[in-house]
C-alpha cells in the first residue's frame, strides 16, 4: 500500500469517525431540529462515499470513477457537504444570546456557502465560476472567525474570554495555514514531509484543540470538520497527495524536469473554423510529415534490470525523443527465443495529468485466461511523455508535456519500439502487435493510420474522432482540449494539426488489421466513436475481414471479451 493510501485511510476514518459522534451527539428529540437530524443521518453514507473515493484515489485506482453517473453523485455530495456545514453552523449559534452577533455569523456562514457551492458548480461546468473560490471561501471564513474571536476577548465575560483567547489562536493558525496554502503551494519540496504537514496540520492539532477548549463557539468545530472533510473531496487535485500516491515516499529520478505550460483556453479561431473536416492537404502534410520522421534511437540506457524469482527479465530503458530522456518497461520471458519472438507493444490508458505506468501492467496487457501466451512475446510499454513509470525499487518520470496525450504519445511509443529493436538486433519489419485501452487504444489506432511499425492492432475504448462538435460538447474529453490541444499555445493550424493527427478516424484506409472493442453505456470513450469508425470503413469500402468493431451492449469502458482478445494473441503467433 502505498504511503499516501495510509495516510488517507487514517485520516478519512478518523474524520468519519468524529463526524458520526457529532451526529449522534447533535440528535435530539425536539421536532425543530427533527429535518436538521434528518439531514446530518443521511450524511454519513454519502461521506462514506467520499471517503472510499479518496482512498480510491490514493492508491491509483478508480473504485467509484467508473460507475454511471459517479460525477452527478459526487457534485450532489459536495453540495450535501456545503448544506450540512450551513445547517450545522446556525445550529451552533443558535444558543448565543447576541442576537446581532448571531445574525452576522448566519451571514458569514450563508456567503461562504453560497460561494463554495458557485464553485462546486463551476467545476461541473454548470457555471463560469472556479473551484478557486472554494478555497477563498474557505480562508474568509477563517478570517472572519478569526476577527470575531479578536473582538470576543475584548467584550466577553471572563468565563468566555479564555475560550475566545484560545480561538484566536486556533483561527489565526488556520488563516496563516490556508494562506501559505494558497499563495505559497511550493513552500515545500514535495514529498512525504509536505503530505504530512499539508494533511495532517488540522487533524492533529487544530481538531482536537477546537475539540477540547470549545463550551460555546461549536461553530468553529463545524468549520474545522467541514475543512477536513473538503481536504478528503477535493484529495485527488492536490499536487503533494498526488506526488505521493505517483512516487511514494523514496522521490522519482527527473520529477521536476519534465516540462510544463500555462494552460491556454483559446485556439484563436471560431470552434466552427477549427473543427471543419480536414482537406486533402492537411492530411497529405500530416502523412508526409510522419513518413519523414526521424525516429532512429539515441542513447539508449538500461536505468534499472532484474531477473524475477520466475526467470523472466525486467528492464527500464531509457532514450531520446527530440532531445528528451524518456523511459519504458521491457519483459523477456524466460526461455524465449529473443531473435524469433514478436513485440508485443502495450500503449496504457490515461488522461493530460501524470500517469503511472507500473511493472504490474506489463503482466495486465491480456486477461489471466490467456495470460500464457504472453509468454511467447517480448512485452514492451513506454512511458509517454511527462508519464511516470514506477517498480519495486525504482522510479523514472519522462521529460516533456503531459497533456500531449495522443500525437506525442505516440511519437513516443514509436521511437521506444524502435530503441527495443535496436536492443536486441531485431529486424526494421519484425511482427509486432499493438494493443491499448482507452488513450492507449488510440494511439494504437494513430501509430498504425501513420506508420508502418504494426502489423496488428487490438484497441479497446477508443476516440477516434476529435474534429466534431459532438465530441467537445458532450464528452468528458471536451474538457480537456485546452491541455491536449491548445497548449502549447501555437497557431491555429497547428492545433488544427493536433487534432487531425490524434483522429485515426482520417487514415483508416492506412491501418493494418485491427479489431476494436467497444462498451455502449462507455462514458469516457462513448460508442458514437466506435460508431462513426463503422461508417468510415463503410464510405472508404474497407468492410472486410481485416478490421472487426465488436460491439457490447450494456458495458462500460475498457470492456471487451476475453475470448476474442486471446484467440487473437494466439492466431498473431502463428502467422
Amino acid at each position: 500500500m502505498q504511503s499516501g493510501a495510509v495516510i488517507v485511510l487514517v485520516s478519512s476514518a478518523l474524520i468519519l469517525a468524529v463526524y458520526v459522534i457529532q451526529i449522534i451527539q447533535s440528535i435530539g428529540q425536539d421536532r425543530l431540529w427533527r429535518v436538521r437530524n434528518l439531514l446530518y443521518t443521511l450524511a454519513i453514507p454519502v461521506l462514506a462515499v467520499i471517503f472510499i473515493h479518496g482512498f480510491g484515489v490514493s492508491i491509483d485506482m478508480p473504485l467509484l470513477g467508473n460507475v454511471p453517473s459517479f460525477s452527478s453523485a459526487y457534485l450532489a455530495s459536495g453540495l450535501l457537504l456545503v448544506s450540512l456545514f450551513l445547517a450545522g453552523s446556525i445550529r451552533a449559534v443558535s444558543k448565543l444570546d447576541n442576537r446581532k452577533k448571531r445574525l452576522l455569523l448566519i451571514t458569514i456562514f450563508s456567503i461562504a456557502s453560497g460561494v463554495s457551492a458557485l464553485g462546486l458548480f463551476g467545476m461541473a461546468g454548470i457555471v463560469p465560476f472556479s473551484g478557486w473560490v472554494i478555497t477563498y471561501s474557505l480562508l474568509f471564513l477563517a478570517l472572519s472567525y478569526l476577527i470575531f474571536f479578536v473582538t470576543m476577548v475584548f467584550s466577553s465575560t471572563k468565563e468566555n474570554k479564555a475560550e475566545s483567547l484560545v480561538l484566536v489562536i486556533l483561527s489565526g493558525a488556520m488563516t496563516f495555514f490556508l494562506m501559505a496554502r494558497i499563495y505559497f503551494p511550493h513552500m515545500l519540496p514535495l514529498g512525504f514531509a509536505s503530505a504530512i504537514i499539508t494533511f495532517g496540520f488540522v487533524p492533529a492539532l487544530i481538531l482536537p484543540l477546537s475539540i477540547s477548549y470549545t463550551n460555546k463557539f461549536h461553530f468553529f468545530t463545524v468549520f474545522v470538520l467541514y475543512f477536513l472533510l473538503l481536504d478528503v473531496y477535493f484529495i485527488h487535485y492536490d499536487r503533494n497527495f498526488s506526488y505521493l500516491v505517483d512516487v511514494g515516499v523514496n522521490g522519482c529520478v527527473g520529477y521536476e524536469d519534465a516540462t510544463a505550460y500555462p494552460i491556454n483556453s483559446d485556439p484563436g479561431i471560431a470552434m466552427e473554423e477549427l473543427l471543419k473536416e480536414p482537406t486533402a492537404n492537411e492530411l497529405n502534410a500530416i502523412l508526409t510529415e510522419w513518413r519523414e520522421k526521424d525516429f532512429t534511437p539515441s542513447q539508449i540506457q538500461t536505468e534499472f534490470s532484474e531477473v524475477r524469482p520466475n526467470g523472466d527479465s525486467l528492464k527500464v530503458v531509457s532514450h531520446l525523443v527530440n532531445g528528451r530522456k524518456h523511459y519504458g518497461l521491457i519483459r523477456i520471458p524466460k526461455g524465449v527465443n529473443i531473435s524469433q519472438a514478436p513485440i508485443l507493444l502495450g500503449l496504457m490508458g490515461g488522461g493530460t495529468g501524470i500517469d503511472v505506468l507500473k511493472t504490474s501492467d506489463l503482466d495486465r496487457l491480456s486477461s489471466g485466461k490467456c495470460r500464457a501466451l504472453l509468454d511467447n512475446y517480448i512485452s514492451i510499454m513506454p512511458s509517454f511523455r511527462g508519464n511516470i513509470v514506477r517498480g519495486e525499487g525504482f522510479c523514472f518520470r519522462s521529460e516533456g508535456y503531459a497533456g500531449d496525450v495522443w500525437m506525442g504519445a505516440a511519437e513516443d511509443a514509436v521511437a521506444f519500439l524502435e530503441a527495443v529493436k535496436l536492443m536486441y538486433n531485431k529486424p526494421t519489419n519484425v511482427k509486432t502487435l499493438a494493443m491499448g485501452t482507452s488513450r492507449g487504444a488510440t494511439v494504437a489506432l494513430i501509430i498504425g493510420g501513420l506508420t508502418n511499425k504494426s502489423d496488428y492492432i487490438i484497441a479497446t475504448s477508443t476516440h477516434t474522432k476529435f474534429l466534431d462538435r459532438y465530441v467537445v460538447d458532450n464528452e468528458i474529453v471536451g474538457n480537456s482540449y485546452s491541455r491536449a490541444f491548445y497548449t502549447p499555445k501555437a497557431s491555429p493550424e497547428e492545433i488544427r494539426k493536433r487534432l487531425i493527427t490524434s483522429s485515426p478516424y482520417y487514415f483508416l484506409n492506412n491501418l493494418p488489421a485491427f479489431e476494436l472493442h467497444q462498451g455502449t453505456e462507455d462514458q469516457k470513450t462513448t460508442i458514437w466513436h466506435a460508431r462513426a469508425l463503422e461508417k468510415r470503413l463503410s464510405e472508404i469500402g474497407r468492410n472486410d475481414s481485416t478490421n472487426h468493431v465488436y460491439i457490447y451492449d450494456g458495458k462500460g469502458h475498457a470492456y471487451d471479451d476475453d475470448n476474442i482478445v486471446c484467440a487473437s494473441l494466439r492466431r498473431f503467433l502463428k502467422e
